[in-house]
């Protein structure tokens, strides 16, 4: 899998670490946890400058393997950043895997504690 400058998006390496498992979850990989994440548009994307990667990366991950994914949604995500996120797994994860997509994950986590 190549990126617009012809560099691989994910090193060999690092996708045969993986391949011993079936399902990724993303929780740290996207940054869900402490995130102050609100907006759609203010995501981290795969051009930004960002520490976090971002939902596009994730998706393509889980296509490149063959993987499920489990996606976590920031807390403070407002209900278009929330649709968003959803339509865009919905229309970009091969249609063989499965997304499960869960929201205020480190929140629900406190309260069976």
């Amino acid at each position: 899998m190549k990126n617009d400058t012809n560099y691989p998006i994910f090193l060999t390496e690092f996708l045969d670490g993986l391949r011993p498992f079936w399902a990724l979850r993303f929780m740290d990989w996207i940054g869900t946890n402490n995130s102050t994440q609100k907006e759609w548009s203010k995501r981290p994307t795969p051009s930004s400058v960002d520490k976090r990667q971002s939902l596009e990366y994730a998706v393509q991950l889980c296509n490149t393997l063959n993987f499920d994914g489990w996606f976590c949604i920031p807390h403070m995500a407002n209900d278009n950043y929330i649709r968003e996120y959803a339509k865009f797994v919905r229309d970009n994860l091969n249609s063989n895997l499965k997304a499960y997509i869960v929201s205020h994950y480190e929140t629900l986590k406190l309260l069976v504690q």
